[in-house]
């Protein structure tokens, strides 16, 4: 008799049916697998960059590296799903039927905001059509990566296509903090571009629709406060502001320089107007005498000016007078009108080579110390 027995057990062979359904359910399991690692990767990365690096360095080699590795994640992203260009929106055949549904939900959206907006008169407000075809533009590349494609991850991890529009909208929300009235306009307004997807997935007329909703209906919305700024991420001169309101005094002045610096940047108001010194497009002679009459004020006044404008339009005389109490440096924005990238490329022109062509150096200065 042998020292071990046991008994056979054999598995009945799957059928055919059975084995496709196991197949099947694995397959699945794989695609949940990989969004979840896509929004878990583009999340992290947005956090840590806008965050992390932004907002603690301003535009250094981190957030460059960040926005970089950002860039490759997506488009490594996109080239191994081969994403189905139909059902992710990018379609001209139902262009009509969604430019109809879409339409009329943002005639009567804009309706709404023009009825109850305690400044109607904001619509007489002219703008440009370079203002126009940038605010369209956006609409459309923000939708295309929302709806065209994060929203097609959020499908594939999650089986409830009402969820994932809800979940979509809380991401399209989340890169517009950190002011809380925006945030609630872009969960609202993901939200509502969301369910219009399902009912009309067309990504070119939902981003027409956005970029107009922006144009027209954002003037209206902003007597509110809701849109106060259309940042997205922190405010790229918020270290300044919290330092000039830490040393601001009764009687005190704040004011910007022509260039490179706007109002939104600083991410929250100040107890006086802010005082715009200079034009962008006047000679250097009016805007030396506009900043010699501001530095040379008998109140204390703190004024936020790029580096260039710094040396260009104050007098080196003034300057020994002047306290510099922080640099910060910002995304440049001008990169046509200047014409010393090449140099800035290659020798950095007072900052770090290659560096300088994507950043420009902010100064905060003040006329007294306390």
């Amino acid at each position: 008799m042998p020292l071990f027995s046991y008994q056979r057990h054999d598995k009945p062979a799957l059928t055919a049916a059975a084995r496709f359904e196991a197949g099947f359910n694995l397959n699945m399991d794989s695609h949940r697998l990989d969004a979840a690692k896509e929004l878990a990767v583009l999340f992290g990365l947005w956090t840590f960059t806008v965050w992390g690096a932004w907002r603690w360095t301003g535009v250094s080699v981190w957030t460059i590296a960040g926005f970089t590795a950002l860039a490759v994640a997506v488009l490594r992203f996109l080239l191994i799903r081969r994403l189905d260009l139909k059902s992710s929106g990018f379609r001209l055949d139902n262009f009509g039927r969604a430019f109809i549904v879409v339409g009329v939900m943002t005639g009567l959206l804009f309706s709404i905001c023009v009825a109850v907006s305690p400044s109607a008169a904001a619509l007489a407000e002219p703008f440009s059509a370079s203002l126009a075809l940038q605010m369209i533009a956006s609409g459309i590349l923000q939708q295309a990566f929302f709806l065209g494609y994060l929203l097609q991850r959020w499908s594939a991890l999650i089986s409830n296509p009402l969820l994932a529009v809800f979940l979509n909208a809380l991401l399209f929300a989340y890169v517009h903090l950190p002011n809380p009235s925006l945030v609630l306009v872009t969960a609202l307004a993901g939200l509502l571009f969301g369910l219009l997807f399902l009912k009309a997935p067309n990504v070119l007329a939902i981003g027409l629709a956005h970029g107009m909703l922006s144009l027209l209906a954002g003037p209206l919305l902003e007597p509110w406060g809701a849109l106060e700024t259309r940042r997205i991420g922190p405010a790229e001169l918020a270290p300044f502001a919290e330092q000039i309101a830490g040393e601001w005094r009764s009687g005190g002045r704040v004011g910007i320089g022509p260039h490179a610096v706007g109002t939104e940047q600083f991410g929250r108001q100040f107890r006086v107007p802010i005082e715009f010194i200079g034009a962008g497009d006047a000679d250097d002679r009016f805007n030396r005498d506009r900043f010699g009459e501001f530095l040379r004020s008998q109140e204390r006044v703190f004024c936020v000016l790029t580096e260039d404008d710094y040396r260009r339009y104050v007098d080196p005389g003034l300057r020994k007078k002047l306290a510099v109490l922080g640099e910060r440096f910002i995304l440049r924005r001008d990169f046509l009108r200047d014409r010393g990238l090449v140099r800035k490329f290659v020798f950095g022109n007072g900052d770090t080579p290659l560096l300088a062509v994507f950043r420009e150096r902010v100064l905060l200065v003040s006329n007294q110390l306390d």
